[in-house]
């Protein structure tokens, strides 16, 4: 077996790079009140007035959003209350689109063979058109106290709403709804 040779070591070295760049950041914001005990919390009931998907937008992201809330909700071990809640859920979705430009992309390939022999190979696309509109989505999750109506923890995430199917829409919602509520109770972060 023969060593790697330093070019293709920096190569390696330079797809670890590329591939650590790829790397999809998070945009989850949470805020919360640090004097509450969240422990207290474990009957919830909606604070309907308030929760509202922006006018114009389909009213059934506001059901997908207000399940996928709910199954988040029972996992983090909440019941919806009976009587009186420990806290009140509010969620907003409002919508904006924006133009994205055309992305391009390359990739870089190599390979070796065991006589010691090795091919390098690059690839790139430069895309031929106009920039796409993109519908985003800012979706924000709210738990208030319902004796004095203060906002007590707030987790938000803008989410991209395209032309997908009903089914794709609805895993995007409980994904983003999913990562929002990793955060919850604060300081039990992933």
């Amino acid at each position: 077996m023969h060593p790697l040779c330093s070019a293709q070591r920096l190569l390696i070295v330079l797809i670890g790079f590329v591939l650590a760049a790829c790397t999809p950041v998070s945009n989850v914001m949470v805020d919360y009140d640090t004097e509450t005990d969240f422990s207290a919390f474990r009957a919830y009931d909606w604070l309907a007035a308030d929760s509202k998907v922006e006018e114009g937008f389909d009213p059934l992201i506001a059901q997908r959003v207000q399940e996928a809330l709910k199954t988040e909700l029972f996992s983090a071990g909440f019941n919806e209350a009976d009587s009186k809640p420990d806290v009140l859920v509010r969620y907003q979705v409002t919508t904006h689109t924006r133009q994205e430009p055309p992305k391009s992309s390359g990739s870089v390939g190599f390979g070796g063979s065991s006589g010691g022999n090795s091919a390098m190979g690059l690839s790139l696309s430069f895309p031929i058109g106009d920039k796409s509109v993109v519908k985003e989505a800012n979706l924000v999750i709210d738990l208030v106290d319902p004796a004095d109506k203060k906002l007590k923890w707030r987790g938000s995430k803008i989410i991209k709403i395209s032309e997908e199917s009903p089914e794709e829409i609805t895993a995007v919602i409980d994904a983003a709804v999913a990562e929002i509520f990793g955060n919850y109770p604060p300081g039990s972060a992933p």
